[in-house]
């Protein structure tokens, strides 16, 4: 190719020849006597353009201009069309997949598969109602399609119409018992309702018919960390990275796994693998921060948390997020900082946990403040005794004990801090 020119008529998949060719053979399937013959001939160099078009879909954009070509070669047939739409779908271009689609169902309206392709690429864009009615359509043509039923219990899903979901989702898999994504969408279900046992099940099951699905793999991983079988868990989740080296959840979750293994280098090392790929992963970054406190590198925890807390807004993040920076700044002995964070932390939650009162007595004890501590502490062991709590009185004293050991603080023999300390 001569430099600065663009692509000449040779790269064009159908020649001229050929066109007239198609042509001649269009006006022949018009005509009565000849109507059969001619359009099984135009049927099968059709699919032969096809077939010779989608070889190309490696490479960037010719796929789409040959199918392109063969709408306008072959405007009586819908084929290229559900072709091309297919290719969008392929590459994640929802918008033109389902513009494709549409302009297909103009040629033949209520062709089952772009009617398909069409309802798919609604569902991945967030229209769930709208792709349920199509999906819907395709049970009334085909009764027995599996992926219609399969799609219909995501969308629903997706709705949090849960009942309904779980229900198509069967039904495809009376039709084909081994019908992977339904399989799939199931063990999603069940960990949205944390199901965990029965996530683990149908996802063993998918797994067995499609073991390279990495969204199953990231399933798994996630309901046996939530059975706290994190060994397990870590299996998946190594698989789902392995499959797809950009699977940002997978690298999330994979550092909640070595948090709860208490491998806090390897956590960090999970979630700053999720940071490279998603820069605005906050709960990468959440996990960063609480690896590096966990090996007491408590000022590059806090600076962390800070980052989190500027990209957090969801009330119940921004919580979990001000207990941990509360925590951080009283290891790293910044007391007043400590104290606003918790106070903060408290403010923000509806029912805070009862550590968290003990943590705020910690900090005003810190800071000299020994009176206003002792009440906060005397509160807080008579909610912890009325709901005979003792895991968090255990807590409690654990830490006063090893703030005491390490800094030295008066306080009366009496006191409900000492009756604590003494158990």
């Amino acid at each position: 190719m001569v430099e600065g020119k663009g692509k000449s008529k040779a790269d064009r998949l159908v020649s001229k020849a050929v066109v007239k060719v198609v042509e001649d053979l269009r006006e022949l399937a018009h005509k009565k006597a000849s109507a059969e013959s001619a359009q099984i001939a135009l049927d099968g160099m059709l699919e032969g353009f096809i077939e010779q078009a989608r070889q190309f879909k490696d490479l960037d954009g010719q796929v789409v201009e040959q199918l392109q070509e063969l709408t306008e070669v072959f405007p009586d047939s819908p084929l290229p069309w559900l072709n091309l739409s297919q290719v969008y779908l392929e590459r994640d271009e929802f918008k033109q997949a389902k513009k494709a689609a549409e302009q297909g169902l103009k040629v033949e309206p209520g062709e089952v598969g772009l009617v398909f392709n069409r309802a798919l690429a609604l569902e991945e864009m967030g229209d769930y109602e709208a792709a349920i009615v199509g999906f819907k359509h395709c049970i009334e043509v085909n009764p027995h399609y599996p992926w219609a039923y399969s799609n219909i219990g995501d969308a629903y899903r997706m709705l949090k119409k849960y009942d309904q979901a779980e229900k198509h989702l069967q039904e495809a898999l009376k039709i084909d018992p081994h019908f992977a994504p339904a399989l799939h969408n199931l063990a999603v279900l069940y960990n949205d309702l944390e199901q965990w046992a029965a996530c683990v099940y149908y996802g063993q099951q998918a797994l067995r018919y499609d073991p390279d699905n990495a969204e199953t793999h990231l399933a798994m991983g996630d309901a046996l960390l939530s059975l706290k079988e994190h060994e397990a868990a870590l299996q998946h989740l190594a698989a789902a990275t392995l499959i797809n080296p950009d699977f940002v959840e997978a690298y999330e979750s994979m550092s909640d796994a070595y948090a709860e293994l208490d491998m806090y280098e390897l956590c960090v090392g999970a979630a700053r693998e999720a940071l490279k790929r998603n820069p605005r992963s906050w709960m990468a970054l959440a996990n960063i921060g609480y690896g590096l406190g966990r090996q007491r590198r408590f000022a590059e925890a806090i600076k962390v948390y800070q980052d989190v807390l500027k990209m957090v807004s969801d009330p119940e993040r921004r919580h979990k997020v001000l207990w941990e920076l509360g925590w951080n700044c009283f290891e790293a002995g910044q007391y007043e900082q400590a104290l606003d964070y918790t106070q903060q932390a408290i403010d923000s939650a509806e029912q805070p946990k009862l550590i968290l009162f003990f943590n705020q007595g910690l900090m005003l004890l810190a800071l000299g403040r020994v009176d206003e501590a002792e009440e906060v502490y005397r509160r807080a062991i008579e909610r912890a005794e009325a709901e005979e709590d003792q895991a968090v009185l255990a807590e409690a004293s654990k830490d006063l004990g090893e703030f005491l050991a390490r800094k030295a603080v008066d306080i009366e023999p009496d006191s409900v801090m000492s009756r604590l300390l003494r158990g």
